[in-house]
Order: C-alpha cells, then sequence, then structure tokens
C-alpha cells in the first residue's frame, strides 16, 4: 500500500511537473512572440547569448579539469580582493590606495546542495569584487538560474533589469553525486540604457513569470520531499557529508590564500586590509600600535651562505614577530608590519624590546663552515591616533621610525670605540680605495701590506692577514700581515705560516669545499686552527676572526682572514664585504703576476707566450664578461684589417696587443659595467677613465708598448670628439684607429646588457655611416672590401666557435 501511494506521488508530481513546464514554454512562446520584432528584444537576446556563451565556456574549463576543478574555483574565489589589494600596492608603496583590479565580474556567488531540501541549493558564500558598483540583485533571479544550472547541467543566463546586471551560473561537477553553481554577476549598464524605455513592461513579467514558476517548484518540492523523506535520509546524509568537506575545504582554500607562505604570517595585502579594519575597530576601542620592522643584512647573507640560511632567518623573525597578541603580515621582501591593538606606546616599546631579545638568542648556524649568523632587525613604531589617524600616516612614520632605529644601532654587535661602523656606502668606498693601491707601481708585497693597513684603518678590524697559496699544501707563495698589535706578535704569525705543515690545513680544506667565508667565533680554542696559531691569537687578544677565500676561475689560490678584539665582531655584511675585497685583490695580484711573466721575456710582444696575454686579458671578465668574450673577435678582425690596409707593422703583434684594450676596466665598478641605463655624467666620466688605467697599468714594459698605446687611444674619434686626449685625424696612432673598428663592429654583433646583438650586414652598414666622423676612412674602407669578399662573415663563424681565454 506504502508503495501504492509512493508511486502515484510519484507520478503526480511527473505530471504537474510536465503541466509546468508546458506552461511555462506557452509562456515564454507567447512572450517571445508579443516582442519578436522589437529591435530592443532583439538585443536582450543577443546579450543573453552572449552569457550563456561565457558560462558554457567557463562550464567546459572547469569541467575539463576535473578533481582540480574545485581548487580552481576556491582560489580565484578566496584571492580576488587579497589580488585586488596586491596589485594596488604595486603603483603604491604603502599598499593603501583604494580600488582594485579590474574584473568583468561584480560579484560571485557558490551555491551548494542543500541537505534539508532534496534537489535544492544554499548560498555558500558570496564576493562581492568592485565594492560600490554593485547595486540589489534580484533574490529570486539568482536562484532561478541556479535551478535551472543544476537541472541542464549547462550555463544559465538571466536579464536582472532592475539592477541592469547579467547573470551567469556555471555549473561544476565535482563527482557523480556533488555539484555546485557558481553564480557571476557582470554590468549590463551601458546595454540597458539603450532599451530602458521597453525593459520595464519585460521585466515585470519576467519577475512574475519567475516567482510563479519558483513558487510552483517549491510547492512539489515540498510535497515530494515529505511523502519520500525517509527513503531518502541515507543520500540526505552522504550528502551532508560532502557539503561539510566541501565547506572545510573551501575555507582551508581560503585560508591559505592569506598568508605567506614561507613564514606563516599574513602577505602583504591582508595585513593592510587588517590595519584598516584595526583603525576602523580603534575609534571605539582607544589607542593602538603599528610596528615596521626590517631583517638588516639579508642580502649579505644569501650573497655569501645561500637563500636557504636567508630563508630560515626570516622564518625566526617572523616567529619571533607573533608575540603578545601581535597581529604579523610579510610587508615586503625582508619587512614585517606587526599590529599591536590596544597598545600604547609603553606597551609596543616593551614588544620591540621583547622581539630583539628573542632574535638575539636565536642560534642559526651555516651547515658547511659552523658559523653562526647573528639575525638582526630594525624596528620602528608609531601609534594610533595620537602619532598618526590613518593607514598612510601609520605606515609611513613607522617606516620612518625603523629607518633612524637602523641608523643609531651599530652595524656590527660590539662595535664600540672611534672605528667607522662598516655601512654599505663605507664599504663600497673602501673597495673603490683599494684597487689604485693595487694597480700602482711597486712591489707586490708592499701593495698587500697596503691593501691590509687599509682594512684596518678602514673598517676597524685589529689585524688583517693575506695569504697567496701554492697548489700543494706547503708553506705559502706570498704573505702579508698587519695588526695593532705589538711587533713581535706579528713575527711569530708570520714564522708560524713559514713554517712546514705536517698536512692540509683544516681551514684551507673547508675553504676548498665549501668556497665560503668562515667566522671563526672563538678563534683562541678553535681547534680548527694549529696550537701555535691559538696561542699567538691568545697573546693578541683577539676574540674573533673572519676568513674568506681568494678564488681564481673557482681555484682557491689565497686566503684573506681578519680579526678583532671584540667578542661576535663579524657578521654576514662583513663577509660579504670582504669577500668582495678578496676578489678584486685575487683578479689584480693574478694580472700582476702575468705582467711580469711578459715582462721577463727577452722576445717581442708578438713572440711571447699567446696563452699568457689571453689570461692577462681575462682578468677583465671578472668584472665585464662581454670583455672577456670577445677578445678572439676583436683580436681575429684587427690583424685582417691591419693585412687589408697595408699596415707598416706586424698584423699578428697588433691583434695580440688589441687583446689588451679594454685591461683598464678592472678597476670599474661592476654595477656600473652590467648598467642597463643610461649613465650619468659622473658614471659616464668614471667609465671613460678606463683607457688611462688601462695605459698605466701597461707602462713600464718594453713588449708592452703597442698594447699601451692601443689601450690609450682606442677611443678616440676621428673629427676630434673622443677620449682621453681629444686627438683627431692623423694625430690618432693607425694602430688604434684599426682596433677601434674592430672593437666596434665586435660589440655591435655581440649581446650587451643594454640591446640584443645586431647582424653583420647591419653592423658594417652602421660603421660606414660613421667614417671620417667616428672612424678612420681608410679603415672603414678596408672593413667594406673585406665585407664584399665575404671574410668578415667567416672571420665572425671562426672565432664564435674558438675556445675562450681560460
Amino acid at each position: 500500500m506504502k508503495a501504492f501511494v509512493a508511486n502515484r506521488v510519484v507520478l503526480t508530481t511527473i505530471t504537474m511537473i510536465v503541466v509546468a513546464g508546458v506552461l511555462v514554454a506557452a509562456a515564454a512562446l507567447l512572450h517571445t512572440r508579443r516582442i519578436s520584432d522589437s529591435y530592443d528584444e532583439a538585443i536582450k537576446r543577443e546579450l543573453e547569448e552572449k552569457a550563456l556563451a561565457y558560462g558554457d565556456t567557463a562550464t567546459a574549463f572547469l569541467n575539463a579539469a576535473g578533481p582540480d576543478a574545485f581548487a580552481t574555483v576556491a582560489t580565484i574565489l578566496s584571492n580576488s580582493q587579497e589580488n585586488a589589494a596586491a596589485e594596488a600596492a604595486s603603483s603604491d608603496p604603502a599598499g593603501i590606495s583604494e580600488g582594485g583590479f579590474s574584473n568583468a565580474f561584480l560579484s560571485a556567488e557558490v551555491w551548494i546542495p542543500d541537505a534539508s531540501a532534496p534537489g535544492g541549493f544554499r548560498l555558500f558564500s558570496e564576493q562581492e569584487i568592485r565594492d560600490g558598483e554593485l547595486a540589489a540583485r534580484d533574490a529570486e533571479l539568482v536562484m532561478s538560474v541556479v535551478a535551472q544550472s543544476a537541472k541542464t547541467g549547462r550555463a544559465a543566463a538571466a536579464l536582472d533589469e532592475k539592477a541592469e546586471l547579467i547573470l551567469t551560473a556555471v555549473p561544476i561537477t565535482l563527482d557523480e553525486d556533488m555539484m555546485v553553481v557558481v553564480v557571476g554577476s557582470l554590468t549590463a549598464k551601458d546595454e540597458f540604457a539603450f532599451f530602458a524605455a521597453q525593459r520595464r513592461q519585460a521585466i515585470r513579467e519576467g519577475i512574475l513569470l519567475s516567482l510563479a514558476i519558483i513558487a510552483f517548484v517549491a510547492l512539489i518540492g515540498g510535497v515530494l520531499s515529505a511523502l519520500v523523506s525517509r527513503q531518502l535520509s541515507k543520500s540526505n546524509r552522504q550528502l551532508q557529508e560532502k557539503s561539510d568537506l566541501l565547506e572545510i575545504a573551501l575555507g582551508a582554500e581560503r585560508e591559505r590564500a592569506r598568508h605567506d607562505s614561507l613564514t606563516g604570517v599574513f602577505n602583504h595585502a591582508v595585513i593592510v586590509a587588517e590595519l584598516r579594519r584595526l583603525l576602523a575597530d580603534g575609534h571605539n576601542e582607544g589607542s593602538s600600535a603599528v610596528a615596521m620592522i626590517d631583517v638588516d643584512g639579508l642580502k649579505a647573507v644569501n650573497d655569501t651562505f645561500g637563500h636557504q640560511m636567508g630563508d630560515e632567518i626570516l622564518v625566526t623573525v617572523a616567529k619571533a614577530l607573533t608575540i603578545n597578541d601581535a597581529v604579523v603580515g610579510r610587508y615586503g621582501g625582508d619587512e614585517f608590519l606587526a599590529l599591536l591593538p590596544a597598545a600604547d606606546r609603553a606597551a609596543a616599546e616593551r614588544y620591540r624590546d621583547d622581539v630583539l631579545d628573542l632574535l638575539a638568542a636565536a642560534d642559526i648556524r651555516d651547515a658547511e663552515t659552523g658559523a653562526s649568523v647573528p639575525v638582526v632587525a630594525s624596528v620602528g613604531i608609531a601609534t594610533y591616533p595620537d602619532e598618526a589617524d590613518t593607514v598612510a600616516d601609520l605606515i609611513k612614520l613607522s617606516d620612518s621610525a625603523m629607518y633612524a632605529a637602523r641608523q643609531k644601532r651599530p652595524v656590527r654587535s660590539g662595535d664600540e670605540g672611534p672605528d667607522a661602523p662598516l655601512t654599505g656606502a663605507h664599504a663600497a668606498e673602501m673597495v673603490g680605495e683599494i684597487v689604485p693601491l693595487l694597480t700602482s707601481g711597486g712591489d707586490l708585497s708592499d701593495k698587500l701590506r697596503l691593501v691590509g693597513r687599509r682594512l684596518s684603518v678602514g673598517a676597524g678590524y685589529d689585524a688583517v692577514n693575506i695569504v697567496l697559496l701554492t697548489q700543494t699544501h706547503g708553506s705559502p707563495l706570498m704573505r702579508s700581515t698587519f695588526g695593532r698589535g705589538p711587533d713581535h706578535l706579528i713575527d711569530a704569525w708570520d714564522r708560524q705560516q713559514r713554517s712546514p705543515e705536517e698536512g692540509p690545513h683544516p681551514l684551507r680544506l673547508l675553504l676548498e669545499r665549501t668556497r665560503r667565508p668562515i667566522i671563526l667565533e672563538d678563534p683562541q680554542n678553535d681547534e680548527r686552527l694549529s696550537e701555535a696559531q691559538r696561542s699567538v691569537l691568545r697573546a693578541a687578544k683577539l676574540e674573533s676572526a673572519l676568513v674568506v677565500p681568494m678564488l681564481w676561475q673557482s681555484r682557491l689560490v689565497g686566503v684573506m682572514s681578519v680579526a678583532s678584539a671584540r667578542r661576535a665582531a663579524f657578521g654576514a655584511r662583513d663577509a660579504q664585504f670582504l669577500t668582495a675585497v678578496a676578489t678584486q685583490v685575487t683578479a689584480i695580484v693574478r694580472m700582476e703576476t702575468l705582467v711580469n711573466e711578459l715582462s721577463s721575456s727577452s722576445t717581442r710582444l708578438a713572440e711571447a707566450q699567446e696563452e699568457t696575454v689571453m689570461l692577462l686579458a681575462a682578468s677583465a671578465e671578472a668584472h665585464d664578461s662581454t670583455t672577456g668574450r670577445h677578445l678572439q673577435g676583436v683580436r681575429a678582425l684587427a690583424e685582417a684589417l691591419a693585412q687589408e690596409l697595408g699596415y707598416d707593422g706586424d698584423a699578428t703583434e697588433l691583434g695580440l696587443a688589441a687583446v689588451l684594450h679594454d685591461i683598464g676596466k678592472i678597476r670599474v665598478h661592476d654595477t656600473l659595467l652590467a648598467s642597463t641605463g643610461a649613465l650619468t655624467d659622473e658614471d659616464w666620466e668614471l667609465m671613460k677613465q678606463h683607457t688611462v688605467w688601462g695605459s698605466e697599468f701597461l707602462a713600464g714594459h718594453t713588449d708592452l708598448k703597442l698594447a699601451v698605446t692601443i689601450a690609450r687611444s682606442h677611443h678616440e674619434r676621428w673629427d676630434g670628439t673622443g677620449y682621453p686626449d681629444g686627438l683627431s685625424g692623423e694625430e690618432i696612432p693607425v694602430a688604434a684607429t684599426i682596433v677601434a673598428v674592430a672593437d666596434s663592429f665586435d660589440a655591435i654583433t655581440s649581446d650587451r646588457p643594454y640591446r640584443r646583438a645586431r647582424s653583420i650586414d647591419a653592423a658594417v652598414q652602421e660603421l660606414a655611416a660613421c667614417s671620417g666622423a667616428q672612424f678612420n676612412p681608410a679603415v672603414i674602407a678596408a672593413l667594406v672590401r673585406l665585407h664584399d669578399k665575404g671574410l668578415v662573415r667567416q672571420l665572425r663563424e671562426a672565432t664564435a666557435h674558438r675556445p675562450q681565454a681560460a
């Protein structure tokens, strides 16, 4: 009997649905026929068709994503406002300007199955993406498109003429029993304005029809649910479980999108939004505080010890900041923002002190060398509303306070006394002063001693030691020690270094393996040093030390070390600075050795060892990689041009001397050589000095006279506007004019930091256009002849595959 009743209910329900479908179809047909001739209705149909096409495309895309469709939708919806704020922050450093990114949707709603109403859906979440632009939507119309989309499994669309919106419903099938519907609202103000006069009657009819259908379907659903609820209880429980899992998963996705993936604290967009909310609540709750935190020296840590250690420091700082109920977010790469609700300045300063104490106690070590890297941060505080009452002012004020705190705090812990702290600007200045010391005349050992003295005086080191190593683990090739202590201790250290070792020194082995700086926190008791070395350090009362490798083409050729009477005197900044000095010293010492090798030869330059000349020129590659790569090209073309011109001298000798034309760039800073923008007047004057520095470096060596001439004059111009001497016409040495053309051709046909390479034909045309102005007309004519014969291309292809200088 129960089965019979249930069957009759089902049959009755089906009959009523069919009747409803007929009524709806008849009403739609009547409505369509009434306005079929209306141009306005044609536009409305076009809008609906476009919305359906938009929805069908989204449906196909999301269904193709399969199990990933849910994660895709969840991520898009949960990230919308955060992405908008982040994009706004890209043009606004404070990240506080109003507005956001442009999006076609004004809002997006997620509808999930309603376990309490089989066949029905309930609103799970709503996201307004463009605040202030969304009028009130027709809720019944939204439910209608949701029901239609869920029923057909295809996109559904409707026009909300009152709100001037197009509603598009997109069904997403997660599995055979689970479907969600995403409803997006798009603006249609311009289109609705076009047929505003015709829409009023249509929207009234549509609303009445929709309400009638919704009421009818709801009645049927209620009757059917009441009659068969017992039979569907199991399905309802399963549906509820899936709905709960969906809700949990969506919440988890949304929460992950709000946090920084490395540190776990809020991301930039969220912490700025939290600050806005805090200020809004602060009108009722009173004072609050904001702290801006900058991790000092993070780039130095990354460059010296690797990004893994830099990440560990960021995580440590984030953990230290999350105390005392602070709301913390990562504001930038090495900056954090901490919000302190209901905190006055005194409470904020206590928070700052607690954080700095935690960071001071942190123990982060380099796994390779065992060096302890201190975690140093600067904290700036601003209070609301006493000191600032807007988001922009609070961020700006706390940032300024943070910068002031960093300026007041010594860079190295325990840095006391008259010695200047090792700031970035001071370090760069010192590197610039050390290079001329090495490239000046004099004995190499004297130069190294001058470098040690300059480091001691300029950086506040109590002792500086430079050792040049042999390839075997024996006595050093050369050494230089400078210290502030008694001379007998310096002599004792030198004697210890001269003494033959029983085996490889542990620090040398460690440097050869890691090629990283080594910070010795307690060198007096460090067993990696010999007992004799530790004894000297104890007598000199040196409490900490820093050792960096001197590398030449990935080979350890020396060691530079410094020591201090202060404990914990060295950190990542010192390691980065001393590494930069060691790089400069290594390159120039290597150049000095090669020049001496050339000078000791009794033959002319063309007969000297070619490999030695190429190695000497390649020294510039440590600063300008393009210089090292185009040596062979300049040499080959210079020789060919000399032969084509009938050059009076030896073309081979000229080509080999041409290799050294840019040797003066060893004294030009890396950042200037790698610049991709226009140089300032000051930078350009510095760059032009490489011609003078190169000629001075090579001067005094009989076998290098031709190289000296070329190095100085290869940037002179035929019209007299070149540098450094402003020579013109025949005043310019012929060899220099030949190398100028070869150098410019190779530069044009090679990739550079500021532009891409050009073709051989384009390069020849560009050089020919400068004949008589920049270049010697006779040399340009010789280049054109070589090009017409196809020899320029042959030379270019041959040198492109020739091995680079080692």
